[in-house]
């Protein structure tokens, strides 16, 4: 990966800057009797405030590796990612972020999943379920609060999920192949 910066889009001005800096990351993975893995090679790039970004790339680029760096989940090799200017390696809750699985919890409803950020937050569940019903139906779900993720397809479960990364309501929002499990015509509306 080269460095890059990515296309202006609307500035979203919540007070706070959301500019994401990746400066020289690199992470290499090692596992005995083998030679390490160089997953991210001195990867730079600046998202600022209010753009979009997309990074592409074939299986196993490093792209994943890039996103659980970002979001606090591991640790690079070398390299610093700033939100705002301030180092936040290994630090976790400063960006929502949808990984690649739904990895929604079997044993609560679908609106309950939707709303764990919320409450995580510190919403009351009456409040969280008062914010998320409404999208629910945008996203395709109102009928399903109640059911649980076995209950639903794929493609369903993935809205669900991409609906609590938003509700996790974050200035900076990583999704990792949020439309994978959905057919075009889904893919297209959403």
């Amino acid at each position: 990966m080269k460095s890059f910066t990515g296309s202006s889009r609307t500035n979203v001005n919540t007070g706070a800057d959301s500019t994401i800096e990746i400066r020289h990351l690199g992470r290499e993975f090692r596992k005995r009797g083998t030679p390490p893995v160089r997953a991210l090679d001195d990867v730079s790039l600046t998202v600022l405030q209010g753009q979009f970004l997309s990074v592409i790339g074939p299986s196993g680029c490093g792209k994943s590796s890039m996103f659980n760096i970002i979001a606090g989940l591991d640790v690079p090799t070398e390299g610093d990612v700033l939100l705002g200017g301030r180092s936040i390696l290994g630090e976790q809750g400063n960006v929502g972020y949808m990984l690649q699985k739904d990895l929604l919890l079997p044993w609560r409803t679908i609106l309950n999943n939707i709303i764990i950020g919320l409450e995580l937050a510190g919403v009351t569940k009456v409040t969280a379920r008062e914010i998320a019903e409404p999208l629910m139906d945008e996203y395709g779900l109102g009928d399903f609060r109640d059911s649980y993720p076995d209950e639903l397809s794929g493609g369903m479960r993935q809205r669900a999920a991409l609906l609590r990364t938003v509700l996790f309501n974050k200035d900076v929002i990583l999704l990792d192949e949020p439309f994978g499990k959905l057919d075009a015509q889904t893919r297209s509306g959403m």
